[in-house]
């Protein structure tokens, strides 16, 4: 499993490695809370974390993959007969309204593809990623905006499907490995180098003054401070 550090911003979840170089991603796992899966959304990828490619796309209907990302739509449930090892995909599987809570979308990145038998550069080169990102683009409604025009009356809206007008995700699982062909043990940390992750130098909450004792008693001198003493007879040179 990838341990990965998640940000969110204005519908954007985005997902990266800790201090790991790329992984070679295989799958991506998104379970919904208490709330629809998204309608609208891009499953996206990069190895920098500024510029990002779509690993897939996800629509509420099959014309919106035409019309959104100009991708033709997958009819149905997925199927893994991909025709090329970077080949991208648009479904509306997984953004039914059923179930209201609880959905999964599974994402496999390399099953069917050609290239999963065989060394293949292109394969590796599309599932390579640092920084994985979910960009949120239309929510998955219950259509109460139809409820509203027919209801005379607002408080015979039915309050479990017009509270459900948000995004709730609950848990992304990431599955992959480090690209080391199959030979390394583990994968090597490189350390807090990431510009776009670098936390923050600790500082203590309270750092207590120097102290200084509460008496500082004088230099004493002896009370009595015996004279030099001459010897009585010098006996001549």
């Amino acid at each position: 499993m990838v341990k990965l550090l998640i940000k969110g911003k204005a519908n954007v979840l985005s997902c990266s490695g800790l201090n790991i170089e790329i992984y070679q991603v295989a799958y991506v796992v998104v379970k919904a809370a208490n709330a629809p899966r998204p309608g609208n959304w891009v499953l996206e990828k990069s190895v920098d974390g500024v510029n990002y490619e779509p690993w897939q796309y996800f629509a509420i209907n099959d014309d919106d993959c035409q019309k959104m990302y100009n991708v033709p739509a997958t009819v149905g449930k997925p199927s893994y007969d991909y025709l090329r090892d970077d080949e991208v995909r648009c479904t509306s599987y997984f953004s039914k309204l059923n179930p209201f809570e609880n959905g999964e979308i599974f994402i496999s990145l390399t099953n069917g593809r050609p290239g999963i038998f065989v060394p293949s550069k292109v394969l590796l080169d599309f599932t390579s990623a640092r920084y994985v990102r979910l960009r949120l683009l239309k929510i998955r409604t219950l259509n109460a905006d139809l409820m509203s025009l027919q209801a005379r009356d607002p408080r015979n809206l039915d309050p479990s499907v017009t509270r459900r007008y948000f995004y709730s995700i609950k848990d992304i699982s990431i599955g992959g490995q480090c690209i080391c062909y199959g030979h390394a043990s583990e994968c090597q940390r490189r350390g807090n180098t990431d510009p776009l992750f670098a936390p923050p130098m600790l500082k203590p909450l309270f750092t207590p003054p120097l102290l200084k004792p509460l008496f500082a008693p004088p230099m004493l001198k002896p009370l009595f401070a015996p004279p030099l003493l001459k010897p009585l007879f010098a006996p001549p040179m």
